[in-house]
């Protein structure tokens, strides 16, 4: 039988590689061996290295050399444990925390914690894993675990690197329809208050009166004596700059507390008060069709929710809200009582004989976008006379 020839050259930087071709050609083990002087030459001692350690034999190597692919072959970094590897990327992110999260679930489903997977097995993962998402109809969770693995290669690579390029050819899943909002109405509102249990109600009367995204409540927001002070928790943390805030009319007269349930807690509520059909962002979503129907500006509104400009019109529009927030709370006020909302406001305004949320089947939440004067009116009217 006819051995391979076999290699034996000595590299300043590497030292002896040792090790059979591959190959019992005479003229392909003299091209190898050319191939090991240009890449001497050329500086690339980490292919010699690679070489050397084992990541690849003599064959492939120069199969990369003559098809100019040597930016595909494994490297040292690709032999690494990928879960640990991916793990302290994640953990060491500069992101918000629930981003964080995010990315560290990411890598449970791509490299459980003990499993052998290397960061260059990360492709045939990500598509093992694409497998299981589509069967099961989680196109989201897929996508937001290929993004998670597309950063990854982006910040241990580079950018436009062969692993990140592999990753964004691997197509997203679709993703189902995100789930209708359902504002209430203050009477519909106040029939779901007073259907929780104590510990939950002073965090979802916060939350309707303030408009604050789940991620801003449980986050960073303090009082001032005509506003609420909110950091925004739609600006990017990688961004350098500094932190947003933005001021939302005081309509709660009593000083609000800190949560008091956890974000997890009060949507697990409302699922099993509901049936799933009122969830805790549903409160933001109610607080901007209260201030709509109370006949506050939507440049204001825009500001008090934390939305950015979307159009030309906005910026001639927009200016300071500092002094409007009294009369906007006011306005919020206003409509409120007249719709019969809770404690907070005048006396008499609340029955003893409010449904309990539990008797009604279905929330009627009509979205109120835009609405006329007289619609509004009509509103307050009919809500004066229940």
């Amino acid at each position: 039988m006819t051995r391979s020839f076999v290699i034996d050259r000595i590299f300043r930087g590497v030292g002896r590689i040792k090790q059979a071709s591959g190959t019992t050609h005479a003229k392909t083990f003299g091209r190898i061996n050319e191939m090991l002087t240009v890449l001497f030459e050329r500086g690339r001692l980490d292919l010699l290295q690679g070489l050397k350690d084992g990541l690849y034999t003599p064959m492939q190597l120069y199969h990369a050399y003559s098809t100019s692919s040597l930016d595909r072959l494994p490297t040292a970094d690709d032999v690494l444990n990928l879960h640990d590897t991916m793990l302290s990327w994640a953990e060491s992110y500069n992101c918000s925390k629930r981003h964080r999260e995010s990315l560290i679930q990411a890598v449970r489903y791509l490299a459980p914690k003990g499993s052998k997977h290397s960061v260059g097995s990360l492709l045939k993962r990500l598509e093992a894993f694409k497998g299981e998402m589509e069967l099961s109809g989680q196109g989201a969770t897929f996508n937001r675990t290929r993004s998670a693995a597309q950063s990854f290669a982006r910040d241990t690579r580079k950018k436009h690197s062969p692993l990140w390029r592999d990753i964004a050819g691997v197509e997203r899943l679709p993703e189902v329809e995100t789930r209708e909002g359902h504002p209430l109405q203050p009477k519909e509102f106040i029939e779901l208050w007073l259907s929780l249990p104590e510990s939950y109600k002073t965090d979802v009367w916060q939350l309707a009166h303030t408009g604050m995204r789940p991620a801003e409540y449980w986050g960073n927001w303090s009082e001032g004596s005509d506003r609420v002070i909110v950091r925004s928790a739609k600006q990017r943390v990688r961004s350098g700059k500094p932190p947003v805030f933005r001021a939302v009319p005081r309509i709660v007269s009593v000083p609000l507390q800190a949560p008091t349930v956890t974000h997890k807690a009060l949507g697990k509520m409302f699922a099993e008060l509901t049936d799933g059909l009122i969830e805790p962002y549903d409160l933001r979503r109610t607080f901007a069709n209260w201030m709509e129907a109370a006949g506050i500006s939507r440049t204001r509104r825009k500001a008090y929710m934390g939305h950015g400009k979307s159009d030309v019109t906005d910026g001639y529009e927009w200016h300071s809200v500092a002094p409007h927030l009294d009369a906007d709370a006011q306005l919020l006020r206003n409509y409120l009582v007249s719709a019969i909302v809770g404690p907070d406001y005048p006396a008499g305004l609340l029955t003893e004989a409010t449904p309990k949320i539990s008797g009604v089947t279905r929330f009627a939440t009509p979205s109120i976008y835009a609405p006329s004067r007289n619609r509004t009116e009509n509103l307050l009217i009919k809500s004066q006379l229940l």
